[in-house]
């Protein structure tokens, strides 16, 4: 590109110079709507990771309290130069061309509020400054402007190594906290009002300080929240320097929520994918979906939007909670409780998702009662194996018919009854030699006895559940059960839907913990990503589903 600073011709025809930038005079009275509508456009021009990158002062290498005068006599030497191919030293590196230059000429010869603009996101000590303001609040700003100008520009470059990333996150916390000051500085504002005050253009107002004052903090941090946006997993930590930057809680988090629009999509798709074969009857598959498609999805989401801090990403961990709760009730209403089943793993996960309250007692509830079942059920087995090993197998059948008889809407009784009743399974086979189903092991006096093959038989005993606790109460005197003995309340699986519902009906936001601590204390499954404060209540849940994690 020739000399530093330097830009070629572009191969743009020329304008006329005369006609650029000439202000209009004499206006009785100033639109203030027309100010900050002119202004608003120009932060949100701005707003991102080119913010100073583009800036007309940088560009053109021009002071920000450069005259019209100045700006002209300027202009007339650079870009005669840069249509003829030749080089202008401009005071900076930056691969801009001919056209980069003239409408940043453009700009500062225009409308001065668009100009007001680009001089709050440039560097304002210059040398011959005539404002009042102290020398030290100048070079606060200009400080800040590097710092954070310095960080964007490093994110522009890309093929960042580690040190490179560690640098660079040392510099967004150096600009934040810069620009913090500065913007807490009533001396800032004075020097855009004295600035308005020496453009002396009747489209300015002094409404524009109000108006840039509030609006400048969100267009500050728009490049970090546009660069979390897009940011690997080794960038993570973006979206918690754009939290903590200078600006509302409530603006970071609305940023978040557009700029994460991808995601959110993309976990409600994979939620969506997971209802499908659970309403089919197929509760392993939709919990499989949720681990390996939801989990993931969900995760992603979390790094930009914790579910601790943005109500949308923790209705949406409802919403998977409430699928592996579902998939787990279908599970136990087929098979009942058992140790080798995956049920407790996908309950214990839904309670790690859950961050509604309601919610989460509910899953802790089915956690407690499956614990009460599957206690029953080992208990009984310890039981009838014990009479069996005894020789007392028809003590043992006795205690099966009477727990058949005490549970006689149990699922699986039927097929415990067909066996119960099927006299040609033990036909020619003694008590002492018939080949067992593998449990007990071969060998053991017992092995192949009716009892055993009861045992031993997937649509046994494993369906009896719930209410088997209080027939092996009742039946099994001798075994100590643990805990208060007080009723065991049945699996009560959180009430699913297809479309875009409340959990809970009537819920509100005010159960829910208020600083993102949860009913559990953890913070969800997603590590440092769920971390901040529950804001807004106002999202609806959607079902989906969850990627899935095989549980261990």
């Amino acid at each position: 590109m020739g000399e530093p600073g330097a830009v070629a011709e572009s191969g743009c025809a020329a304008v006329d110079e005369a006609a650029v930038g000439e202000v209009a005079v004499g206006e009785a009275a100033v639109d203030e709507a027309a100010v900050d509508e002119v202004i608003s456009a120009g932060l949100a021009e701005v707003a991102g990771p080119r913010l100073y990158r583009d800036n007309a002062f940088r560009i053109t290498g021009l002071p920000t309290d450069a005259g019209a005068d100045a700006v002209r006599e300027h202009r007339h030497r650079v870009l005669p130069v840069l249509r003829t191919g030749g080089t202008v030293d401009l005071g900076h590196r930056l691969p801009v061309g001919l056209d980069d230059v003239r409408a940043a000429f453009d700009r500062l010869l225009g409308d001065p509020r668009r100009r007001l603009v680009d001089e709050l996101f440039w560097r304002w000590n210059t040398p011959d400054a005539t404002c009042p303001c102290p020398p030290e609040l100048h070079r606060e700003h200009d400080a800040a402007v590097l710092a954070h100008s310095s960080a964007l520009d490093r994110e522009l470059a890309g093929e960042l190594t580690d040190d490179d990333l560690d640098e660079l996150e040392r510099q967004w916390a150096r600009a934040s906290r810069l620009w913090r000051t500065v913007l807490a500085r009533a001396g800032t504002w004075a020097h855009v009002r004295h600035r308005i005050t020496a453009l002396a253009d009747p489209r300015l107002a002094e409404s524009a300080v109000d108006l840039l004052r509030e609006r400048v903090p969100a267009t500050l941090v728009a490049p970090l929240i546009g660069l979390a946006a897009t940011a690997t997993e080794e960038h993570g930590w973006l979206a918690d320097a754009a939290r903590r930057w200078p600006a509302p809680a409530q603006v970071v988090d609305e940023q978040l929520e557009r700029v994460a629009a991808p995601r959110y999509a993309a976990a409600r798709t994979a939620l969506a994918t997971a209802v499908e074969p659970l309403t089919a009857g197929q509760p392993e598959r939709g919990a499989s979906v949720v681990y390996e498609r939801v989990v993931p999805a969900l995760g992603r989401l979390a790094e930009l939007v914790p579910p601790a801090r943005h109500p949308r990403t923790a209705r949406l961990c409802d919403e998977a909670a409430v699928l592996l709760d579902h998939c787990a009730a279908a599970l136990l209403a087929r098979r009942g409780p058992s140790q080798d089943t995956p049920t407790r793993a996908w309950l214990a996960h839904a309670a790690e998702l859950a961050w509604d309250a309601h919610l989460a007692r509910v899953i802790a509830d089915n956690r407690a009662a499956l614990d009460e079942a599957v206690w029953a059920v080992d208990n009984l087995r310890a039981r009838v194996l014990a009479l069996a090993a005894a020789g007392g197998t028809d003590l043992a059948e006795q205690l099966l018919h009477a727990v058949a008889q005490r549970l006689p809407t149990v699922p699986g009784l039927a097929e415990i009854e067909r066996l119960l009743a099927d006299e040609t399974a033990e036909d020619g086979e003694s008590d002492e030699t018939a080949e067992g189903d593998g449990y007990p092991p071969p060998g053991h006096a017992w092995a192949g006895s009716r009892a055993a093959r009861l045992l031993t038989t997937r649509h046994s005993l494993v369906n009896l559940w719930p209410e088997l606790v209080f027939a092996v109460v009742a039946l099994v005197g001798a075994v100590s059960r643990p805990g208060p003995d007080q009723p065991v309340p049945a699996l009560a699986p959180t009430q699913l839907h297809c479309g875009p519902v409340s959990v809970h009906p009537g819920l509100s936001t005010a159960e829910r913990p208020a600083t993102g601590a949860r009913p559990g204390g953890d913070t969800g499954g997603f590590g440092d990503c769920a971390t901040g404060t529950a804001r807004r209540g106002d999202d609806q849940l959607f079902t989906g589903g969850l990627p899935v994690v095989t549980p261990s």
